[in-house]
């Protein structure tokens, strides 16, 4: 779930949720680059913060509407 139309549909609870999902995902991905894991790839690391942004974005946009 990384586009931006199906995060704007989640609500601030479960962007949170998905937030704290995405952070543990990136620690593991640094893990498995430490263990020199085939498996994981720099593209992943690179995707899962992307995500992290957007969800940062949308949570932002939704304070500042609501404060106006």
């Amino acid at each position: 779930m990384s586009d931006a139309k199906e995060l704007r549909q989640l609500s601030d609870d479960e962007m949170l949720t998905l937030l704290e999902e995405k952070r543990s995902k990136i620690y593991q991905l640094k893990c498995s680059f430490a263990k020199n894991d085939k498996e994981a790839k720099p593209h992943f690391l690179h995707e899962e913060r992307k995500n992290i942004a957007r969800i940062h974005t949308i949570l932002r946009m939704r304070q500042i509407e609501a404060g106006r």
